[in-house]
């Protein structure tokens, strides 16, 4: 996809867990240290959200520049 690169910043998203623990519900930690933070229905509904509408696979028929553009790095007008 060229040469483009986007420096590495950490963030407090890195180390984030969320372990679906069947008819229970789920759990899911935050940060480097894994605070609980949301569990049971309120976790799994967490997780669902996460599986099917933060990550979730591009289109066949997208290009790789409209890959690419949906995940941009840029932020307010600057790298991240």
């Amino acid at each position: 996809m060229g040469d483009h690169t986007t420096a590495f910043i950490d963030s407090p998203t890195i180390g984030n867990v969320c372990f679906d623990l069947d008819d229970w519900g789920a759990l899911f930690t935050t940060g480097r240290d894994h605070v609980a933070g949301k569990a049971e229905a309120e976790g799994k509904a967490m997780k669902q959200m996460i599986n099917t509408q933060w990550i979730y696979p591009p289109s066949a028929a997208s290009t790789p520049e409209e890959i690419f553009a949906f995940v941009s790095f840029e932020q307010e007008g600057k790298a991240a």
